[in-house]
């Protein structure tokens, strides 16, 4: 998967302390895109989800987490693939902000 950013705590886009994932790749282009930076699929934003599992476990050793924020990319692509994957909390709220 391909993923810009990881980061914590973000509280804007959803109650408490989350981590933010900020996927890339969106063939949408829409019109007033928050990040379209992020639009194109670069190799320098592979991530293994192993290597995601690893970060978040590192965060949650020593801050509690509320839960999970997933933005950017297509939602119908890697946003769907995290969600159903179940690689993320099932036991922590999560927002997904995709706009198509």
């Amino acid at each position: 998967m391909y993923i810009a950013r990881i980061l914590y705590p973000v509280k804007v886009l959803g109650p408490g302390n989350r981590i933010g994932i900020w996927f890339v790749g969106c063939h949408h282009r829409c019109k007033g895109c928050s990040n379209p930076e992020l639009w194109k699929v670069d190799e320098k934003y592979f991530i293994t989800i192993d290597q995601v599992e690893k970060l978040i476990r590192t965060v949650a050793a020593e801050n509690e987490i509320d839960g999970f924020t997933i933005t950017g990319g297509a939602g119908e692509t890697e946003g769907k693939s995290a969600r159903d994957d179940g690689y993320l909390c099932a036991d922590r709220p999560t927002s997904w902000y995709f706009q198509n």
